[in-house]
């Protein structure tokens, strides 16, 4: 539909905007217009509309109704933002990547929240003299951009090779963990997968406060390298009986009442890793 280029400095942007032809058949804009073009050098605007054949529609702002006034100002402006704002450019090619429906709003109430008190002149002026020469243009440079981010995609990633299916018996592979698609394993641990599942770990120590993901990390581990979890228990809760199990005082002797996690994982699991979290 059209492009947009801008100084080195980024202090003046020049947009382009072939207009669909719905635009004209639902009367979004005048039927007579085909191109807009806009030009913002910081809070001068300048903007023009042209007919089928590329002349300039002649006249003055007073012709041009609101809206049709609004269209190019607002893109020339969004142009800008994006050039001069890198966490706005952020939010832009987050939805540009994908457009969800918050990504939307936040792009447009962050866009009229930072332009609601600015003030600007505006003129209607023939742009067909402006050049480009020394500006970038913005598709290319975003096309640049997207297949940076392609090529960083298609990088060989490290491998996770899990246990084999002969492995565990079909009851021991009931505790191997199924988390839900949103929790995502972090590249980061990918090497440690292949250490468990290759036997160079014999346990994993995950240290930090509460609540910084040492138990889902020990399950993400575990569901990449379909290796089953008998039980994660807090460390501070419930600790003598996980590691024990249910015992009683009787006389001078303690009976145990039941097996404790660690002595099933011992007599079911002789050769599984452990992993404290």
């Amino acid at each position: 539909m059209g492009d947009y280029f801008f100084s080195e400095d980024r202090d003046t942007v020049f947009f382009t905007l072939d207009v669909p032809e719905d635009y004209r058949d639902d009367g979004v804009v005048e039927p007579d217009i085909f191109q807009y073009r806009a030009l913002a050098r910081g809070r001068d605007i300048a903007i023009a509309a042209y007919d089928e054949d590329g002349r300039w529609i002649e006249g003055d702002m007073e012709h041009l109704h609101p809206l049709y006034k609004l269209l190019p100002v607002f893109l020339v402006l969004l142009a800008h933002a994006v050039e001069t704002d890198a966490d706005y450019r952020e939010l832009v090619d987050r939805f540009v990547s994908e457009p969800a429906a918050d990504l939307f709003v936040n792009v447009h109430e962050d866009f009229y929240q930072n332009h609601k008190m600015a003030e600007y002149d505006i003129a209607y002026t023939d742009l067909a003299g402006v050049s480009t020469d020394t500006m970038r243009s913005c598709s290319e440079s975003f096309h640049v951009l997207r297949d940076n981010k392609e090529k960083q995609k298609e990088k060989p990633k490290n491998q996770i090779v899990p246990f084999s299916e002969d492995a565990f018996s079909g009851a021991q592979k009931t505790y191997i963990p199924a988390l839900p698609e949103e929790f995502i394993l972090p590249a980061s641990l990918a090497n440690v997968c292949n250490a468990v599942a290759a036997g160079d770990l014999r346990a994993v120590l995950f240290h930090g406060p509460a609540g910084t993901g040492k138990t889902m990390a020990c399950k993400l581990i575990a569901q990449a390298v379909r290796l089953p979890i008998l039980e994660t228990i807090n460390c501070t809760e419930n600790l003598d009986e996980f590691v024990l199990g249910k015992f009683l005082p009787e006389g001078e002797a303690i009976i145990f009442t039941t097996d404790s996690m660690q002595s099933l994982s011992l007599r079911h699991f002789p050769m599984m890793p452990s992993a404290a979290c």
